[in-house]
């Protein structure tokens, strides 16, 4: 299933869905996944609202802006992935401490109005006795892609940047670190996934396989710390098979052909999921792997497709490319209907 992604930002937060992309998770759960980056939340829901997108990870007060314009259209929150802002402070002047009382008077360079990271500074400035309206003056007029060349050439005192330019900017002497916002202002939302209302309803499953938030997370995060786990040449891989001339219920595997597999696998660890009712267990099996492109039928058993009288069950096999410590280096999904039309 194809899902065209926009990210508001290119940002290091957002590591769990690169990790998700080049580990290639999201193909193993059966999605084909192109992102394009919007360099704006505004950007963001314009995307999502034309069509030139099916998903979006914006900061969540877009939905509430959206919810409350005139449009039918409205873009419900699905998935959530950032648990606090990601912004630092930064200043031109080095400081053994820092107060925020010594903002008051000054220009803080900040992000667009009524955007996440504006928000989130306001609230870290009021919680620290700041009326971000009075005592300070946020400067909100830049866009994102100009944001770097406009410090740089030297505007505002004050400024809040993700990382990984908050970084970059500091180990070149160009900003001094003086506080995280997220760790002022604490837990709350700040990026989530998003799509309009029209295609969730009309797209359900790619939307919940998109945002299966614990399952694909641990994944990714298994991922990250294994450091090349699942190469991202496995989405090459690929499998067919036919249920033409399949006896219903029986508990023969049908014969696949696989392809593209990668070279230092050992085995392929075969599962079936009966789309319409996915909680039956109808299990799968293991077969050696020696670089064949045919697996006959009856190489393991399993609880055959066994769909009520007169109904139609859609089949889904995953397969999986093990390698000799049993860990996956590759996977496959197929799909058919039973019986056959």
């Amino acid at each position: 299933m194809k899902v065209r992604y926009s990210e508001v930002v290119r940002s290091i937060l957002y590591a769990p869905a690169y990790a998700a992309m080049t580990k290639c998770l999201f193909g193993e759960a059966g999605l084909d996944v192109t992102l394009t980056t919007a360099q704006g939340g505004g950007k963001s829901v314009t995307a999502l609202l034309s069509n030139s997108a099916d998903i979006a990870l914006i900061g969540p007060e877009t939905t509430i802006y959206v919810q409350n314009s005139e449009p039918p259209t409205k873009m419900p929150i699905f998935c959530g992935l950032t648990a606090t802002d990601g912004f630092v402070l930064v200043g031109r002047e080095k400081m053994d401490k820092f107060d925020w009382q010594q903002l008051k008077g000054k220009q803080i360079f900040a992000l667009r109005p009524g955007s996440t990271p504006d928000l989130f500074l306001e609230s870290a400035l009021r919680q620290n006795g700041i009326d971000p309206i009075k005592d300070v003056k946020l400067v909100n007029n830049v866009t994102i892609p100009a944001r770097m060349g406009a410090w740089l050439a030297g505007q505002n005192q004050y400024a809040i940047f993700t990382e990984s330019d908050a970084s970059q900017l500091e180990l070149d002497g160009k900003a001094h670190f003086l506080a995280s916002i997220g760790q002022t202002v604490g837990y709350a939302d700040c990026t989530s996934f998003m799509a309009t209302d029209k295609y969730i309803r009309d797209n359900p499953e790619p939307v919940q396989r998109f945002g299966k938030g614990k399952k694909m997370l641990s994944k990714v995060l298994i991922a990250i710390a294994a450091l090349g786990t699942l190469p991202c040449d496995a989405s090459a891989m690929s499998v067919k098979f036919s249920w033409t001339g399949y006896r219903a219920c029986s508990s023969r595997s049908p014969a696949f052909s696989v392809s593209d597999v990668p070279a230092e696998t050992a085995r392929l660890a075969f599962r079936m999921v009966d789309k319409d009712v996915p909680s039956y267990p109808h299990g799968g099996g293991t077969v050696a792997y020696r670089g064949q492109g045919e697996i006959p039928a009856g190489a393991f058993s399993y609880k055959g497709p066994c769909p009520p009288s007169g109904q139609h069950h859609t089949y889904e096999w995953t397969v999986q490319a093990l390698g000799q410590d049993g860990k996956a280096i590759g996977s496959a999904t197929v799909a058919g209907q039973f019986p056959p039309h």
